[in-house]
């Protein structure tokens, strides 16, 4: 009888320390994002550009990431909104094939276009500042600024 209690008995510590061990682990992983990249998630707004568009863009332009099982990237170009994936680490950037894109119609098409394909050629993101970088190597192509 003695037997089934010590047997009992350590059958419950060890399921008590697995259970520990597994909320460890969870916690490791929920912080192995790197600090870097949680800071990018938030709405940042179109500041400076390397090329020059509309008023509309210009004044209404922003970006939005979103840290989730699946990185999202969405945002507006004052007209449109878009919306496609991103994967970062440390600070080199990529997003996915294509950005989604509503299609209502806007003067500004071209430049709206123009915008999306300087998001595209970006590789690398830093924060500095309050202010987000993206670079196509080192060459800045796009500042923003931490709306949300």
């Amino acid at each position: 009888m003695k037997i089934v209690y010590c047997i009992l008995i350590s059958f419950v510590l060890f399921a008590c320390d697995s259970r520990k061990m597994i909320d460890e682990n969870k916690q490791n992983d929920q912080n192995s994002v790197p600090k870097l990249q949680a800071s990018i998630a938030g709405i940042w707004k179109l500041q400076k550009s390397k090329l020059t568009f509309s008023e509309r863009i210009q004044n209404n332009a922003n970006i939005k990431f979103t840290i989730a099982e699946t990185n999202v990237v969405s945002g507006t170009t004052g007209c449109n909104s878009y919306q496609n994936t991103f994967e970062r680490i440390d600070d080199t950037l990529s997003f996915g094939e294509h950005f989604s894109m509503t299609k209502m119609l806007c003067n500004d098409a071209k430049d709206e276009r123009l915008f999306l394909e300087e998001l595209k050629k970006c590789t690398i993101a830093t924060i500095e500042n309050d202010e987000l970088k993206m670079y196509q190597n080192s060459d800045l192509l796009l500042t923003f600024v931490k709306v949300e």
